[in-house]
């Protein structure tokens, strides 16, 4: 879950 969570927080960040 740890990786999804950090995908989720890079796509996030890249989105912006």
């Amino acid at each position: 879950m740890i990786a999804y969570n950090s995908f989720t927080f890079y796509i996030s960040f890249n989105t912006v």
